[in-house]
């Protein structure tokens, strides 16, 4: 099976059956976008300059599923994370973000983690929804990570800090187990561990704050 993407396990555990995020919480929207661009800054294709996102290369073939937000960003100068936000949050039909999503998600249903659903009233649009068993693969990742002995990887760690902010994980974990997945990931953030996993979460909370700032989400 090839490795889930940490774009692709969050949207595992925010889409809902019908294959979309939820409408009225701009936050779990925005965290998608954020999760992207991590993973483009992290294979070096775009960086963070101030409040900007510039591209610095092509897109590698194992982040293709991101080529529709890949797109948006302007090659020639930086694009305002402000704007690339609106692009996705502030559209009524929601099109981009559904297309993303879809984008994302389509290569599950081969490796049986997604089913194809349908909406639209005169012209189908096909998404893609999680399965329950990719869901419980996740969720059992993080609390195996974050909670018990298990080696904890990069992807997990940042997986962690995105749907707490976009108010997720109490879908999913108690508020006990909220509570010690926090003071975990503050342990990991301040501790002497894997220098690799400190940086990863410095810069996803580095990116939450530029999304704070911005947006006021």
């Amino acid at each position: 099976m090839t490795p889930l993407t940490l774009t692709q396990e969050y949207l595992i555990c925010t889409i809902d059956k019908k294959g979309s995020l939820p409408s009225y919480s701009q936050e779990t929207a925005a965290c998608l976008i954020i999760s992207g661009l991590l993973e483009m800054e992290a294979e070096s294709c775009i960086s963070v300059v101030g409040k900007k996102i510039a591209v610095r290369g092509k897109l590698p073939e194992n982040l293709s599923v991101l080529a529709p937000l890949y797109h948006t960003l302007r090659k020639k100068r930086p694009t305002k994370l402000q704007k690339i936000l609106d692009r996705y949050l502030l559209s009524c039909s929601r099109k981009r973000l559904r297309a993303l999503s879809a984008s994302i998600m389509a290569p599950l249903r081969e490796e049986n983690l997604a089913v194809s659903v349908f909406s639209g009233l005169i012209k189908k649009r096909e998404q893609f929804a999680p399965t329950k068993e990719a869901q419980e693969q996740v969720i059992q990742k993080i609390r195996q990570e974050l909670l018990e002995n298990a080696p904890l990887t990069e992807n997990t760690a940042a997986l962690a800090l995105l749907l707490n902010k976009a108010g997720c994980l109490k879908h999913y974990f108690s508020k006990q187990e909220r509570k010690e997945l926090k003071i975990r990931l503050e342990e990991i953030k301040n501790g002497d561990g894997d220098k690799r996993i400190k940086d990863w979460l410095n810069q996803t909370e580095t990116m939450l704050t530029l999304l704070y700032i911005v947006s006021g989400l």
